[in-house]
Parts: C-alpha cells; sequence; structure tokens
C-alpha cells in the first residue's frame, strides 16, 4: 500500500508566488483598457468636430472658439482642461480643415509609462482632415 505524503504548505506557497503577477496584470490590462478608451474617445470628438467645421464659418475667433467647444463636448469622459485642440482652418484656397488634439494620459499601474518608454505619462493623440462643404468656400 503507498502513502501519499501531504505538503501543507505548498498550495499557499504557490499563491504567494503567482498572486502578486496576476494583480499586476490585471492592473495594466485596466490601465490599457483606459488608454484604449481616450484614444477612442479624442478620435471621435475630433471627428465630430470636423464635421461640425466643414458645415459652419471660421472667419471669426468666437467661430473657431465653437468649433473647439464643439470638440470638448464629444469627448466624453475626459477632462476637457487637460484636452488640447488644434484647429487649422483652410488657407490659400485649399478645402481641407484638420483638428487635432492630444491628452496626457497618466497611467495608475507602477512603471507602466517607463515599461511604454513613454517615462512618466503618454499623450494620446488624434486628428482629423475632411474637406470644406461646397456652400461653405
Amino acid at each position: 500500500m503507498t502513502h501519499k505524503q501531504k505538503y501543507s504548505g505548498q498550495s499557499l506557497v504557490e499563491f504567494a508566488l503567482i498572486f502578486p503577477m496576476v494583480v499586476f496584470a490585471m492592473t495594466v490590462f485596466f490601465d490599457l483598457g483606459r488608454g484604449i478608451y481616450y484614444f477612442s474617445a479624442i478620435s471621435n470628438s475630433v471627428r465630430e468636430g470636423t464635421r461640425y467645421a466643414i458645415v459652419h464659418p471660421m472667419g471669426t475667433t468666437a467661430e473657431r472658439d465653437e468649433i473647439i467647444n464643439t470638440v470638448k463636448h464629444y469627448a466624453v469622459g475626459i477632462n476637457t482642461d487637460s484636452l488640447t485642440v488644434t484647429l487649422t482652418p483652410p488657407c490659400c484656397g485649399g478645402d481641407l480643415v484638420t483638428i487635432a488634439a492630444s491628452y496626457p494620459f497618466q497611467p495608475v499601474t507602477p512603471g507602466l509609462a517607463l515599461i511604454l518608454g513613454a517615462g512618466h505619462g503618454i499623450t494620446v493623440h488624434a486628428q482629423s482632415t475632411m474637406e470644406v462643404a461646397p456652400i461653405n468656400r
């Protein structure tokens, strides 16, 4: 008859070794998910702002501010105080409007920015270019 040996602390030791890696992996996935969400939200807001810009005139500063406010309005879930929006109106007879936005993303996971090679934070960029509507040329 064979006797099984009992390893009373083996499971606890294995759990103690694996648990920190699992928690780190989960926080990295959540952080990367936040970064992807920020990029998606900024992309959508820039695209909607460009759609607004191609059908509305951009002659005055107030009209340009309205376009920038439209971009910030569509940036759902983002602190719009940190959102930098750049509007490039058509010039020299051009027909293209370009709106770009950038947002500083601060990862919560310790060391994630260093792993990605960005130092203290990551700047998320999005840009959209569309042709001005013929009525506004």
